[in-house]
């Protein structure tokens, strides 16, 4: 398997992010994380899992409740304890034109 994941791209309406909270792991620099939801044209809701970088992005850009945008997402789902988690990653987002 490559290393190197192919970004998804979806169009939607940008509904709302979670506040982000620190993330700290043993060995590790802390991260921020929080929980964006995005709503497509057809009124279905996703919820997308953001880090630092995506979290400075949607501040700097002024990216508001309704914005029309574009994410580019990855999928890293995972199996723990006999737990299935769909995890969903944005790691691109920008206004549609």
């Amino acid at each position: 398997m490559s290393a190197k994941k192919n970004l998804t791209f979806l169009q939607g309406y940008f509904e709302k992010m979670s506040k982000p909270e620190t993330i700290v792991v043993q060995g590790r620099d802390p991260k921020k994380r929080a929980v964006v939801t995005i709503v497509t044209e057809d009124e279905q809701k996703a919820f997308f899992e953001i880090r630092d970088a995506v979290i400075a992005r949607i501040e700097k850009m002024g990216i508001r409740p309704g914005d029309q945008v574009e994410i580019g997402f990855v999928f890293i789902g995972s199996e723990k304890n006999g737990r299935v988690y769909n995890n969903l990653f944005i790691n691109q987002i920008d206004y549609v034109n």
